[in-house]
């Protein structure tokens, strides 16, 4: 079984959990492969994506593009970017991410903000989708610090 590294880890959740808080772009390990069907995955056969696995909330909302908060939020790219180098040792993958509100910034000069994110890998012919919302932290320069999952921000959703 594969151990990934995560920035991703909690995220490349199911249901958002399974990671406690990641601590600058080399974290904490997570044993098994976060790809592998979990009990709560359904699989579908979608236009244009063909067999998609997910669990049923992700699943539901794949075709639609993650909705976005129109405030400003500097964490997003260095978070999808972070994310996107952690997901790769699973494999290629694609990863989106969107605001989920306003970022804050703190007296030490850190940025925070709520991202949703969400890695689509192909995996033996089948896209593989897990989606989480984070609360990520970037120094002023735009360098990704930091990434937890933020379950919060489900109670922010449309």
């Amino acid at each position: 079984m594969k151990r990934w590294v995560v920035v991703a880890a909690g995220l490349l959740l199911a249901g958002c959990s399974g990671m406690d808080g990641v601590e600058g772009p080399r974290v904490t390990a997570q044993a098994g492969s976060t790809l592998a069907p979990r009990p709560d995955d359904v699989e579908a056969t979608l236009a244009g994506w063909g067999r998609v696995r997910a669990n049923p909330a992700v699943l539901a909302e794949f075709l639609q593009p993650l909705w976005a908060a129109p405030d400003p939020n500097r964490t997003v790219e260095p978070c999808r970017l972070a994310v996107e180098a952690a997901s790769l040792q699973e494999g290629p993958s694609r990863v989106e991410a969107a605001s989920r509100g306003p970022e804050l910034r703190t007296r030490d000069g850190l940025i925070h903000g709520a991202v949703e994110v969400r890695i689509l890998h192909k995996l033996d012919g089948v896209t593989v989708v897990r989606q989480a919302a984070l609360l990520c932290t970037v120094r002023a320069d735009g360098s990704f610090v930091t990434a937890r999952v933020y379950p919060e921000a489900e109670a922010d959703r449309p």
